[in-house]
């Protein structure tokens, strides 16, 4: 799956995926709202059955923790 705020972003991910025999959806994701992650973790589901795991590298370092221990608060107190 690859999930960028733009979708230019996101084409130039899957070329480079799909040029090493590849393959990923992709969504136009904002990372700092639980809707637009809601809809990347529901992409992921519905074509893979399952998530393996998950990287969030959107924004700026925190500290590292599950994704379940994310909240709206925590997202938004990080500066983007």
């Amino acid at each position: 799956m690859v999930a960028d705020v733009t979708a230019g972003d996101n084409e130039d991910t899957i070329r480079m995926i799909v040029a090493q025999g590849g393959r990923a959806p992709a969504v136009t994701c904002d990372a700092t709202g639980d809707d637009d992650v809601r809809v990347v973790l529901d992409t992921v589901i519905g074509q893979f059955g399952r998530i393996d795991i998950a990287f969030d590298d959107a924004g700026v370092e925190q500290p590292v923790k599950p994704l379940t221990e994310l909240t709206e608060a925590s997202k938004a107190s990080t500066p983007a």
